[in-house]
């Protein structure tokens, strides 16, 4: 989830799961990185979305499950 979060610019990702850590990740954002990475989530919804990598997906799964 990391990679896809960095990789697409769509969010901070964090070295743990501690309240400290991610107040300090969500404290540090400024309006312009949310707007930014509000316009990031929207150019790569539709790359994302499984309607355009559902068909790959199933041809997968078909492939895996051949005896």
């Amino acid at each position: 989830m990391a990679r896809l979060v960095s990789g697409h610019g769509l969010g901070v990702v964090a070295d743990d799961f501690a309240p400290a850590t991610l107040a300090k990740l969500l404290y540090g954002l400024t309006t312009e990185d949310v707007r930014q990475l509000k316009e990031n989530a929207h150019r790569a919804a539709r790359q994302l979305s499984f309607q355009e990598s559902g068909e790959e997906l199933l041809r997968m799964i078909r492939e895996a499950l051949k005896p």
